[in-house]
């Protein structure tokens, strides 16, 4: 608030900020007698908050935290890789949790431990656009879908593929994400050209799932679940992932065979997604 007096029985008063204290500073200054020429200033509308980094997930297995922690923070340069890390978290499990600023570094950091530290798993965390690739034939490799949406896109270093997998009719479908202020080039080619084929692209409406729990509708910082980020995705045994399993289909969601809870065949992640959609 400014106060400028302009005579013996007038003032000006130029008001900033939200409506409940400028009403609250209007009650007072009425109370406290005087003429007074009152001036609403609305806040300046704020510019849209950055989108939040990417983040990448050490699991730690038997070992102990910080043991890993050390281990990798002497052996992946960080220093050299020009990637910004905002902070390192240990999630209830006793995994590594690192949060980046900015976009396009998770998978340099992903890359560069794997590279000193086998023994490890190492997945990245991030919020792009999720993409399927359908019609791929079957002899088509992740890297030749990597390079060839790079190139046809022009976004180099920012396309990653998360599976590719066969189908019921004798090809394959990939899913790739890319940056959200990104998925333009993609969503408007609509095809990727991959040798004799012309492969649909399509986005992915994914809901917002928690990485411990499983479950949908929170992320990994705020939940009060149980802790089953070890067990498969696909029939919730441990000791493997759910692109390996062989296993029938176990939804965690639904507790009954037949489909897992990432699917459309799942009737609790399908009244998701088309809630999304509206």
């Amino acid at each position: 608030m400014v106060g400028e007096n302009l005579g013996e029985d007038t003032n000006v008063l130029i008001l900033g900020g939200e409506v409940a204290p400028t009403r609250k500073i209007i009650e007072f200054t009425g109370k406290s007698g005087g003429n007074y020429n009152m001036m609403v200033h609305p806040r300046a509308a704020r510019g849209r908050r950055s989108e939040k980094g990417e983040s990448v997930l050490v699991r730690t297995g038997d070992r102990l935290f910080a043991e890993v922690l050390k281990t990798m923070q002497q052996k992946a340069d960080v220093a050299s890789l020009n990637v910004n890390i905002n902070n390192v978290k240990k999630t209830s499990g006793g995994d590594i949790f690192i949060r980046l600023k900015g976009k396009g570094q998770a998978q340099t950091l992903k890359n560069a431990i794997k590279n000193k530290m086998e023994e490890v798993s190492v997945t990245t965390r991030n919020r792009g656009t999720v993409f399927s690739v359908i019609d791929l034939d079957p002899a088509v490799t992740s890297e030749e879908v990597k390079a060839a949406v790079e190139k046809q896109t022009g976004l180099a270093g920012l396309v990653e593929i998360k599976l590719i997998r066969n189908t019921k009719f004798g090809g394959q479908m990939c899913l790739l994400s890319v940056p959200n202020n990104k998925a333009g080039k993609l969503r408007e080619l609509g095809t990727i050209k991959m040798g004799w084929s012309a492969c649909r692209a399509r986005e992915r409406i994914v809901p917002l799932r928690c990485y411990k729990c499983l479950e949908y509708g929170h992320s990994l910082t705020s939940c009060k679940g149980e802790d089953r980020s070890k067990q498969c995705l696909n029939c919730g045994g441990l000791n493997h992932r759910a692109q390996e399993c062989k296993a029938v289909s176990k939804c965690m969601a639904c507790k009954v065979d037949g489909h897992r809870m990432d699917t459309m065949k799942c009737p609790e992640y399908r009244k998701l997604v088309l809630e999304k959609k509206d």
